[in-house]
């Protein structure tokens, strides 16, 4: 299907001209030239060029109780002078909380517990300490991914710098096919490009290219862009986004891209693999043309401006967090310690006074 959201694919291959550029397609099934085609509900990659093809997107639980009368805890009780509790006591017909008898171990918070107020302290830096790891590497993992595809989004390594001195145009949007018009309108989705460009300084563009009878092969549909952004934008920040329909609608279609040499300073090699792997992810979702179209200019932005953490970065920090944390805990032993030493010295001079002089 040529539009987003049912599936297809896309196919991109390289470009030239005086702008610096490089284009990229996007179809689905096969592979194609040197670059790629897009399988449904991801991509595939081959070849060295950036090219890919794609096609239009689509539019309160019981309470359990415990019966017993007494037992053991596995002989965890008492053990190591944690102070677990050596008996539990439970009943079934219990309104209360139940209670458990400690037979004077302490308990592990207790003031006769192995540690002591310090042993409290440390446990319960131990079990945020975990607790921090923990989340840090959940949220690693689950930034790796995203979208509907399977590939997950290539990383950015490091941040870009937004361009300066450009200008923004709104008329940055050409639909021949009718899409857009379709899904909603031309200059929704020229508002919702304007955050691509707030954030890297980058004039998109998007034309939409009806099918053309002469345009027979990749080669000359990416000539064709090649062209048009020399004659009718003509700068260097702009990067331009086109897609080409086949003969057939439902056909997938060719995209393709080009850059001025500014805008590719940006979006370089790797922002433009970022940019393909998304606009699978956007091409093959539920959403309509534009909202692909749109979130795929507006992802990659967010993607590349920022570095992104890397398990190196998440393990700095859990080391950072580790030795913050033991530097607290000495410090609070050593303040512990000092308290209990002052408070022998003051029960020292009491009973000194106290003492009589005989």
């Amino acid at each position: 299907m040529g539009r987003a959201g049912g599936g297809g694919g896309s196919f991109h291959s390289s470009g030239g001209g005086f702008h610096s550029s490089s284009g990229g397609g996007h179809r689905s099934s096969s592979h194609s030239g040197g670059g790629h085609r897009a399988s449904f509900g991801g991509s595939s990659r081959a070849g060295s060029s950036n090219s890919r093809s794609a096609s239009r997107p689509s539019s309160s639980p019981s309470a359990q109780r415990t019966s017993g009368t007494s037992g053991s805890f596995g002989g965890l009780g008492g053990i190591g002078g944690f102070g677990m509790p050596n008996t539990y006591n439970t009943s079934r017909r219990q309104s209360g909380p139940v209670i458990i008898n400690n037979n004077g171990g302490g308990g592990l918070f207790g003031r006769s517990s192995l540690f002591g107020c310090s042993g409290c302290i440390t446990g319960l830096v131990v079990i945020v300490i975990i607790a921090v790891i923990f989340m840090l590497i959940m949220s690693m993992v689950g930034g790796t991914g995203g979208g509907s595809s399977s590939e997950a989004v290539p990383a950015s390594s490091y941040n870009r710098e937004k361009l300066e001195n450009t200008s923004w145009t709104n008329d940055c949007v050409v639909d021949e096919i009718g899409w857009i018009s379709e899904d909603g309108s031309v200059s929704g989705l020229e508002r919702q490009l304007r955050e691509f460009y707030d954030m890297t300084g980058v004039q998109p563009y998007v034309y939409l290219v009806a099918y053309r009878p002469e345009l027979r092969t990749d080669a000359e549909k990416a000539e064709f862009a090649s062209e048009y952004y020399e004659t009718e934008i003509g700068n260097g920040y702009t990067f331009a986004f086109f897609y080409f329909e086949e003969e057939y609608s439902d056909d997938v279609g060719y995209m393709h891209y080009e850059g001025g040499s500014d805008a590719l300073g940006v979006m370089d090699s790797e922002a433009v693999d970022i940019f393909w792997t998304i606009c699978d992810q956007e091409w093959y979702g539920y959403g309509t043309t534009e909202d692909a179209i749109a979130n795929t200019f507006n992802r990659t932005a967010e993607r590349i401006m920022t570095k992104t953490t890397t398990g190196n970065d998440i393990a700095k920090i859990v080391l950072i967090i580790v030795l913050v944390i033991v530097v607290a805990v000495i410090i609070i032993i050593i303040m512990n310690k000092r308290r209990k030493q002052e408070k022998e010295r003051n029960e020292e001079t009491r009973r000194i006074l106290e003492t009589p002089l005989e």
